[in-house]
């Protein structure tokens, strides 16, 4: 708010960021980026009214408050047409106590169901999973839980079962002092909780609703399962796909998935999540067959979608597959509708904002982009996205926040680097870009089908690609743009992700245009929101004769004339 009144004070001239920090945060360490996060949430709340930006960066500079400003003290601010609420919420994993022995599950059951059912709420935020199971690990506080999660409560439990009963215990605590809110105890036995879960959840959720005043949702819970193995199945492929970084998680957690769906072919949860799976293969594995692997998924997604048409999240990976069958136009349509299904999940309101990055719609994605941040605030990837919205949009410092951000939570800092480069920081971005070493064999896989290689040929390799994006010389450049095209001849995946993004990087536009054109998969596709950065040499591609033909052969046109023209080329030039 206090920035808001400085740039209204201001209204229509810049107004130096130094100037906001001594005004505002005079000499706290953390000003930097406390402004940039205040700017985000500015804008998140003015959102896209009729396609005007309310906020301008001007680089290197500052900001200025655009007129008009048009007051409304009754209503909230509004995000996409979409009510923003002060209630954020974060599940945390619940306690589990056997007295039995044996595989128990149901703690995981009811922080699924009840995520479920909140997340469906329009008037609260619900933090993602992801998330959650990274800050749940550091040992911290509820209170510094809330705040490293950005939420105003915590929901926490146990679960606790002895030979003759289960009981489970649900807490409502308050972020900022860490009390308990509000509380609820259920008894009974293992088949009463399985057979009544939609009921429970729903008494839940109504004592829950009043604690923190708002209305839960009368939309029915998902269409789960009343097998016990089945469920429990289920429970166990969730998670693993959350480690898919584990080498071979991912397939125990199809084998697990398929295994439920013997036992209950109409588990329609367990259908998307077995979809869900397939994609993950695709992007973090070393697999051959992505565009094949892409199809099962959309298949499966398909078939959780007959079963219940509420499954968003399906939607979204139907979106993913859409690109693959060069349908962008498709991909966004059902990005958007998985988006008003499930408004709530991190990963529907990244789909819809990568859908439009991908385009170049970058103002359009970038409130979506933000938003899905602020449901999964500490999940690296993110950041990716809005390190590369932020530089198509020509907010270098934002991008550069953004670039550590991803870096700090864990990630590879490519982006970054990219980023780094642009700003006139070569020697910083090579560093970046060369320090990706250290995450090869677990976030960065090599090129599937390729051969072993020694540390020192890896490492010379590395070095030339950190050269030939990131030094900004045009030999180095030409080097390395010469090893990628040789890579694309030979490698048994020549779409890989290892060539196909640091292409775009380089302005190659005509290897860039040759590999989407003949192949777009989950895993080489962010590459494409990247091609929106209007500075050299990345604007090349764009720039070339031959852009709009490319762009019509891999279905953007036609996603242009139907929803609307990219940000640099706001009509159609033919």
């Amino acid at each position: 708010m206090d920035v808001l009144v400085s740039l209204i004070h201001r209204q229509g001239e810049v107004v130096e960021r130094m100037t906001l920090l001594d005004e505002i945060w005079n000499d706290d360490e953390a000003a930097d980026d406390s402004l940039t996060r205040a700017i985000s949430l500015l804008r998140k709340a003015f959102g896209n009214i009729d396609e005007m930006t309310y906020i301008e960066t001007i680089p290197k500079r500052g900001y200025r408050l655009v007129p008009p400003v048009i007051p409304d003290c009754d209503q909230a601010p509004i995000l996409n047409g979409q009510s923003r609420s002060d209630i954020g919420i974060a599940v945390l994993p619940f306690q589990t106590f056997d007295e039995v022995g044996g595989e128990f599950f149901l703690a995981e059951g009811v922080v699924e169901e009840v995520s479920s059912r909140l997340g469906a709420i329009s008037d609260i935020s619900l933090v993602g999973r992801t998330s959650i199971g990274v800050v749940t690990t550091q040992g911290l506080t509820s209170p510094e839980i809330a705040r490293k999660l950005n939420v105003s409560h915590l929901i926490e439990g146990a679960v606790h079962r002895t030979s003759q009963i289960i009981n489970i215990t649900i807490r409502l605590i308050d972020g900022q002092s860490g009390t308990e809110v509000w509380s609820q105890r259920l008894d009974g036995e293992i088949e009463d909780f399985i057979d009544s879960r939609q009921t429970i959840s729903a008494s839940i959720l109504e004592s829950l609703g009043k604690a923190l005043g708002v209305e839960p949702s009368p939309a029915p819970a998902a269409r789960m399962t009343k097998d016990r193995d089945a469920y429990a199945l289920y429970l166990q492929g969730r998670a693993l796909i959350q480690r898919g970084m584990v080498e071979g998680a991912i397939a125990k957690a199809v084998e697990l998935l398929e295994h439920a769906l013997e036992l209950d072919p109409e588990f329609a949860e367990c259908w998307t999540a077995l979809a869900e799976a397939h994609i993950h293969i695709t992007v973090y594995t070393p697999c051959l067959e992505r565009v094949e692997r892409s199809e099962q998924a959309a298949t499966c997604a398909r078939r959780a979608l007959e079963l219940d048409p509420g499954q968003g999240y399906a939607l979204a990976i139907l979106s993913i597959h859409e690109w693959t069958c060069f349908n962008p136009a498709g991909a966004l349509e059902y990005a958007m509708e998985a988006y008003r299904l499930e408004p709530n999940n991190a990963d529907v309101t990244l789909r819809l904002g990568s859908s439009l990055l991908y385009l170049g719609r970058t103002r359009e994605a970038l409130p979506y982009i933000e938003a899905a941040i602020e449901q999964d605030p500490v999940y690296g990837r993110n950041y990716a996205m809005l390190c590369a919205a932020h530089l198509n949009l020509g907010n270098i410092e934002a991008a550069l926040s953004a670039g550590q951000s991803m870096v700090d939570l864990g990630i590879p800092g490519l982006h970054f680097a990219v980023a780094q480069a642009v700003a006139g920081d070569h020697e910083g971005a090579f560093a970046t870009y060369y320090d990706a070493r250290r995450f090869i064999g677990t976030l960065i896989m090599s090129p599937p089908g390729s051969t072993e290689v020694s540390d020192e040929a890896r490492d010379y390799y590395l070095m030339t690609a950190a050269k030939g994006v990131c030094s900004g010389n045009a030999e180095d450049r030409q080097i390395y743009c010469n090893i990628l095209e040789m890579l694309h001849q030979t490698l048994p995946e020549p779409y890989d992700q290892s060539v196909a993004w640091p292409a775009i990087w380089m302005g190659h536009s005509g290897l860039v245009m040759k590999l989407y054109r003949e192949c777009i998969h989950p895993a080489n596709m962010p590459g494409l929101m990247s091609l929106w950065a209007d500075v050299e040499p990345i604007n090349r591609t764009r720039n070339h004769p031959d852009f709009m033909s490319f762009a019509e052969d891999i279905g953007m046109v036609e996603a242009w004339e139907k929803f609307g023209w990219p940000d640099l080329i706001p009509f159609d030039p033919r």
